[in-house]
């Protein structure tokens, strides 16, 4: 039996033939099985580099002759048998060294392009370009034109698939890895660097008034112990970001390229979820909750046609498994800013979505009222706004869901109508002044009480009347003045909060409200919430500004009033 190689047997320095053709080699003894493998001969492993045998007559290189001076003139020369001038002898010995050095070059360009046919510089353009997957598939396939584009300085088509086909020689005898280090790995430092630099700074801006302990700096010595799918929404978070917080002129190339990187990054990371959600041992582990608690993060401020819901159904199945989200929430103090995400994105999202297609945690309302009581203390920085209110937008989505199965089921609505005066009761005894915090920032805080206020009631007035909870506007002038009054103090409310870089980032899911109540008001009203969207798009960095841009001017152009009429899909307008 052969003895295995140990540590011992092993050359402490390469081979001259792999030092010869710059390749890396394996240091085996007697001889390096590289060069066997590839039908060379190879030199050994001697300090001195061993004597090559020359057929005779054959000369592998010459020396260049220094050609004699002027001033030395024919003192220098040696006499040649047949008679000539030192001009002519001067000549026929430069053509004589001219011929040896263009042999030369001939030899060690065609040793070039058999083993080294382009610059480093190039090899890494393609490398950035594409992996060994991609290349091969680009060889195999015979594809000339993408083999063109990835070897753009060799001229023609058929050179730059040939040239490609030598370069993937290369790459699987250097076992080159498939995971592309040159793209993937720098664009996670980079996106890591952006959200410190550019979205942690804007993000504690928002914390003036409400400390948020969960914001702070992505530790990037972290990195390597954090989950790949983790590195792949990292990535689109920032490249959403950087896109979206572009100016208007920036240019269409810089924008569509960042989007291609989007999608790839997209693509990746859910490739990684799926991988860690097939494995028992991974399934409802903390690092998988937590990437999808981002990733569905990332999909309500991505370019990309999603349906939250089916990120969220999934979410809760993978509490479930662990007893629950409260008892995730409970026993394991550092999963609480994804679950306090998660919260903070479900009632939100919910309000913005068809009646029908509610996500709850579970299906009782007492119960949740009494989780988002646990929640809120490190709720309430996400959102800044009053507890009471905010239970207020929880009791509205549980009575629309109740309602629409009323309708579906043609069950009596009665007692959901009491539930929706009663709601309507605490929002108007809701005060404002008495909520504000003391101090050097009330007025800031009564701006914001007033501001929700208005908007949970304007929410409440346009979904339950939609739903024939509540008379419709159109037929009950009791409705159409308390509506009309909500709406316009609303208005007023968030033309002063807007003004706010600190409030600013709160107002996305208000704007829509009051966008949904505009379609009763005039040209003037509708420019400004159309304007404010827009904004609010470039000044957080998100797209969800721009989608219910787009969702409120589709409502306005319809002119079919109410609630269900304008989400007629689940959006999420809060991110």
């Amino acid at each position: 039996m052969m003895k295995p190689t140990t540590v011992a047997d092993k050359a402490n320095r390469q081979c001259w033939e792999c030092l010869k053709r710059r390749l890396v080699c394996d240091f085996t003894l007697p001889h390096c099985k590289k060069c066997l493998k590839n039908g060379r001969q190879c030199s050994g492993y001697d300090e001195k580099k061993p004597l090559q045998w020359v057929e005779p007559g054959q000369v592998l290189s010459r020396r260049r002759r220094k050609a004699p001076s002027k001033e030395q003139g024919s003192d220098m020369r040696v006499p040649r048998p047949r008679k000539c001038s030192d001009k002519e002898s001067s000549s026929d010995d430069s053509t004589e060294d001219t011929t040896s050095a263009k042999t030369s070059k001939d030899v060690m360009k065609e040793f070039s392009e058999r083993f080294t046919p382009w610059k480093d510089d190039d090899i890494d353009e393609v490398m950035a370009l594409a992996d060994r997957i991609t290349i091969k598939m680009v060889v195999s396939e015979k594809r000339h034109e993408e083999a063109q584009k990835m070897l753009r300085k060799v001229e023609g088509p058929e050179k730059a698939l040939r040239a490609l086909e030598r370069m993937l020689k290369w790459v699987e005898q250097e076992d080159i890895p498939t995971y592309n280090l040159r793209s993937d790995a720098s664009e996670v430092v980079q996106a890591v660097h952006y959200l410190n630099t550019r979205m942690y700074p804007q993000g504690l801006v928002s914390t003036k008034l409400a400390p948020n302990p969960h914001i702070i700096m992505f530790p990037m010595a972290a990195l390597h112990v954090l989950p790949p799918s983790v590195h792949h929404i990292v990535v689109v978070l920032s490249l959403n970001h950087f896109v979206n917080s572009l100016p208007a002129a920036a240019g269409k190339r810089i924008v569509v390229g960042n989007w291609d990187k989007i999608y790839q990054h997209r693509g990746a990371a859910l490739r990684e979820l799926t991988h860690s959600i097939s494995k028992p041992k991974t399934r409802c582990g903390d690092a998988t909750i937590t990437s999808v608690v981002m990733f569905l993060a990332a999909e309500l401020g991505s370019h990309a046609q999603s349906d939250w819901r089916t990120h969220a159904l999934g979410l809760i199945k993978l509490f479930e498994m662990r007893g629950g989200m409260m008892n995730v929430y409970r026993h394991s103090l550092h999963m609480r800013p994804s679950i306090v995400i998660f919260a903070f994105i479900l009632v939100f999202a919910n309000c913005t979505g068809p009646a029908a297609n509610q996500v709850f945690t579970t299906p009782s309302l007492s119960t949740f009222l009494a989780d988002i009581s646990e929640l809120y203390e490190e709720l309430f920085p996400h959102v800044l706004c009053p507890p009471t209110l905010y239970q207020e937008f929880v009791r509205i989505n549980y009575l629309r869901y109740e309602a629409s199965q009323a309708l579906i089921n043609y069950s009596d609505m009665t007692d959901l109508t009491l539930q929706a005066h009663e709601i309507l009761a605490r929002i108007d005894a809701f005060e404002p002044r008495d909520w504000a915090q003391p101090g050097d920032n009330y007025d800031t805080w009564l701006t914001i009480g007033s501001t929700y206020k208005h908007t949970v009631a304007v929410y409440a007035l346009t979904s339950l009347t939609s739903l024939t909870v509540l008379p419709s506007p159109s037929f009950s002038p009791t409705m159409r003045t308390s509506l009309s009054s909500h709406g316009a103090l609303l208005l007023h409310h968030l033309k002063i909060a807007f003004e706010s870089p600190v409030l600013r980032r709160f107002l996305a899911l208000c704007i829509s409200v009051a966008g949904v109540e505009a379609i009763y008001r005039g040209e003037g009203d509708r420019r400004w919430i159309e304007e404010a969207l827009t904004e609010l798009s470039s000044f957080t960095g998100g797209i969800a500004p721009l989608k219910a841009h787009a969702a409120l001017r589709r409502y306005w152009q319809r002119e079919e009033f109410g609630w269900e009429e304008c989400f007629m899909k689940p959006y999420g307008f809060m991110l």
